[in-house]
């Protein structure tokens, strides 16, 4: 074992006791972040405009702070554009990140030199957790490569922007610097298919042990690695290789492709981060739920599918097996922000949770109320049963048919539409109980098929400019 292993083993091992005891002092954690946090920001103009200084308790805090989407926090944002200071925080921040999001199109969220800590030190967490499980930390004596946004920065504001990923890449601590690909001239290229050849030519001879990025980008990496190196899979090109880290969508419609490219003996590790805030991580390798990350500057809040404010809860407030809406405060400048991820609770000794869907993200035409999860849980099902694969597809409703229309790529095996049609229906109706009582009622039609040529959603997200990075593939669509 080398002296960088032997060390990072060693800090893990401190490092995952502290989360674990966390865990047994949840909501003391959370009230002494909230408490501090509502003292240091009360001569800001949020704190005076709700009045920080009578706040003495989470309830106060609760009567005083109605909870907001980003469309609520664009006044202070503008303020922060300007350079205006003593707005959200009593320290100005230190960038506005830039995301495309599913609620608002693009946003500027503010984070601040703990938040960016906050977001490095989750990450670090991730690796914590898996050398712990395996009593081995030999990953750090390889090369990590992440698949990332540009970590080019835009003066545009009297403050500066870019994504999150390009952002921490200017805050990597030190220790992990000479391990980390690519390099930054390579992670500015602006072109996201010139781009994703060079990191190719650059990492296809190195000795790589970690992998990381949103799956869908990584995929046509780990495509175009093989193809240029004629092997069958990267266990194979990488013979080192040992964890692929993802995050930002939903796993299930690319797990059994992405485990047959990386091969056996691969770990594949579930994070849940944001420009928001790093909000949890897989702490066991069999387990696909993740531990909710109590001391990482944010202040949870529950709120129950559909119902009103009455109805938040704290973190010793919730049940298992229950969908809640998760409302944050962080320590960016964020107060009681509604992030529009649903989340379910696996275990409550530790917490830990799995996402289950976006509130925006959801198909109502019939007052169904499906979300994103049961859609791509019903495809993941259907293409089981039916023993098929596809590509990718896309899903929206018609009220004039009064039916479900999908539209799905081929990967290579031929289907029988009216099958997977039949199929779909079936799975839905299993998992939403709205949806079951409209096509068993015949209120409405059997949903249907398109069959699209191979390449059809890669030209789509072309042309709308949202091919890689940190760009989020949206699966549900609008009524037509």
């Amino acid at each position: 074992m080398s002296i960088k292993s032997f060390l990072f083993l060693k800090f893990a091992q401190w490092k995952v006791k502290q989360e674990y005891r966390t865990h047994r002092k949840a909501m003391y954690v959370q009230e002494h972040f909230l408490n501090s946090w509502i003292d240091h920001n009360k001569e800001t103009l949020f704190g005076k405009e709700h009045q920080f200084h009578n706040i003495r308790n989470y309830k106060d805090y609760q009567k005083q702070v109605p909870i907001r989407k980003y469309e609520d926090f664009i006044p202070y944002i503008e303020q922060i554009k300007s350079g205006q200071s003593k707005i959200l925080t009593s320290l100005a921040p230190s960038y506005l990140l830039m995301t495309s999001g599913t609620t608002a199109g693009s946003k500027y969220i503010p984070i601040s030199k703990k938040g960016i800590r906050h977001q490095i030190d989750a990450a670090m967490k991730v690796l914590c957790f898996y050398a712990v499980q395996g009593n081995s930390a030999q990953f750090m004596n390889y090369k990590m490569i992440f698949l990332q946004g540009s970590p080019k920065l835009d003066d545009k504001f009297q403050i500066a922007s870019g994504r999150l990923s390009g952002v921490v890449y200017h805050h990597v601590p030190k220790f992990f610097q000479q391990n980390k690909l690519p390099r930054y001239e390579v992670n500015i290229i602006d072109d996201w298919q010139t781009k994703l050849d060079t990191i190719v030519d650059e990492t296809f001879n190195e000795d790589i042990s970690i992998l990381g990025g949103i799956p869908p980008w990584c995929i046509q990496y780990f495509e175009k690695l093989l193809s240029k190196t004629n092997k069958q899979t990267l266990k194979e090109l990488y013979p080192n290789l040992a964890i692929y880290i993802h995050g930002g969508l939903d796993f299930s419609n690319y797990k059994e492709k992405t485990k047959k490219i990386l091969g056996e003996g691969i770990h594949c590790l579930q994070t849940f981060p944001a420009s928001e805030g790093f909000f949890a991580i897989q702490d066991e390798l069999n387990e696909d739920d993740m531990l909710l990350l109590l001391n990482q500057g944010i202040f949870y809040e529950f709120r129950l599918l559909n119902q009103d404010s009455a109805d938040i809860l704290t973190i010793n407030e919730v049940s298992l097996h229950t969908r809640y809406e998760l409302i944050i405060t962080n320590n960016s400048g964020l107060y009681r922000y509604a992030i529009g991820d649903l989340v379910e609770f696996t275990s409550l000794s530790p917490y830990r949770l799995k996402v289950v869907g976006r509130t925006s993200q959801f198909i109502s035409a019939f007052g169904e109320h499906v979300i994103a999860y049961e859609v791509e849980t019903a495809m993941v099902n259907a293409t089981k049963a039916l023993q098929i694969e596809i590509e990718d597809y896309y899903v929206s409703a018609s009220i004039e048919r009064r039916q479900y229309h999908w539209q799905v790529e081929l990967k290579t095996t031929e289907i029988n539409a009216d099958k997977l049609a039949f199929q779909l229906d079936i799975e839905l109706a299993r998992l939403n109980i709205y949806y079951a009582h409209l096509i068993n009622g015949n209120i409405i039609n059997p949903c249907t098929i398109e069959l699209v040529e191979k390449g059809f959603f890669y030209r789509k997200q072309l042309i709308m400019g949202k091919l890689g990075g940190q760009n989020k593939v949206v699966k549900l669509g609008q009524m037509i």
